[in-house]
């Protein structure tokens, strides 16, 4: 199914969330619009090759302060749709895991609304 479960949050403006991207036939360097422990979404200015979906990709997220990590997971583009794209991951270590969790929990911390709704359903 393509629904997704997990919480997603946006990257600071001030710091970004660059990505290296490596496929079959390409690398790119490229920064995430949204992540999640799930995937995530990045924007391309010039569109995306059709051909990328579902095959296998090599994702280098570098996380920025007050974090300065870098984290290597294995994925596939799962959505396409004009200049945007989905990641969903396929493989991530239990160490990479915990720290792409304590990146979108600082987000979360951040994001006054956002916590606000959680409590309001429940969720913290």
């Amino acid at each position: 199914s393509n629904e997704r479960h997990d919480l997603r949050v946006r990257p600071a403006h001030s710091a970004p969330i660059r990505l290296d991207m490596q496929g079959e036939n390409f690398v790119k360097v490229l920064y995430a619009k949204n992540i999640s422990l799930g995937g995530l979404g990045v924007s391309v200015p010039s569109g995306v090759d059709h051909c990328a979906l579902e095959k296998p990709i090599r994702l280098t997220i570098q996380l920025v302060e007050p974090f300065r990590q870098e984290i290597v997971i294995q994925g596939k583009i799962c959505h396409i749709s004009n200049n945007m794209f989905g990641v969903k991951y396929e493989a991530m270590s239990p160490t990479n895991h915990k720290k792409l969790k304590q990146y979108i929990y600082s987000r979360i911390a951040h994001e006054h609304w956002l916590v606000r709704w959680l409590f309001k359903i429940g969720v913290c």
